[in-house]
């Protein structure tokens, strides 16, 4: 998001974010592992839906999305020390 300095009131500057990620697993609402599990389960639940059906194409795409989430929420989360609540 872009601010305006009063050092340089004629200078208006960007400031962007490099690392863009799909999902935030830092955001308090990820705190509960229930959460999370419920998360990563609903999509493979209806990628199974999805191959039942025999639309193979939205099941692989399902299992895509539970696997990122998956990946995102419990492989390389972190419970951020400094962080009092525990949700």
């Amino acid at each position: 998001m872009g601010h305006f300095s009063m050092e340089n009131p004629g200078h208006f500057s960007v400031e962007i974010n490099t690392q863009m990620r799909l999902i935030d697993p830092s955001h308090p609402f990820f705190r509960p592992a229930w959460r999370r599990a419920l998360l990563v389960a609903a999509p493979f639940g209806w990628a199974g839906v999805e191959w039942a059906h025999d639309n193979r194409v939205w099941a692989y795409l399902f299992a895509a999305i539970g696997g990122y989430l998956a990946w995102s929420l419990f492989v390389t989360w972190r419970l951020d020390p400094t962080d009092t609540d525990k949700g």
